[in-house]
């Protein structure tokens, strides 16, 4: 019995909320609309120009602007092995070592150890292959 009757408490505690929440929905939504008003309608007038522009075209300039070539790095063979290049980064055979160089996009300095290369790192279906590590920075 006093569970039944703390159920029917609970019944009409959660349909009270129910009411208020709905009443407050419905008021704030009534001050919405009330409270938006008619935008007035403002037209432009545009004025023409009764003169034409004059329009002024450029002489041609006697010297043409060289077109820009980028220097597109390409790979390097190392002991059989082509070696991708890396944007910023130079190779160096003896070391087997990325360098950065000037104006990389990684933020390093010139000169600063980017990376390794190692010809025998991986192992796939039992044949050893090439790796190369960067910095976390180099991506």
């Amino acid at each position: 019995m006093k569970n039944k009757k703390e159920f029917t408490i609970k019944t009409k505690v959660t349909n009270v909320f129910k009411v208020i929440i709905t009443t407050l929905l419905v008021i704030a939504f009534t001050v919405s609309v009330i409270s938006c008003k008619e935008v007035p309608v403002v037209e432009e007038v545009v004025e023409e120009k009764e003169e034409a522009e004059e329009i002024v075209i450029p002489e041609e300039t006697a010297e043409e602007t060289p077109p820009v070539v980028e220097e597109v790095p390409k790979p390097v063979e190392d002991e059989g092995v082509i070696i991708p290049p890396v944007e910023g980064l130079r190779y160096d055979k003896e070391s087997n070592t990325f360098f950065a160089e000037a104006g990389n996009p990684y933020g390093l300095e010139v000169g600063e150890k980017a990376g390794v290369f190692v010809k025998e790192a991986v192992g796939i279906n039992e044949k050893m292959g090439p790796s190369i590590g960067l910095k976390p920075e180099i991506r």
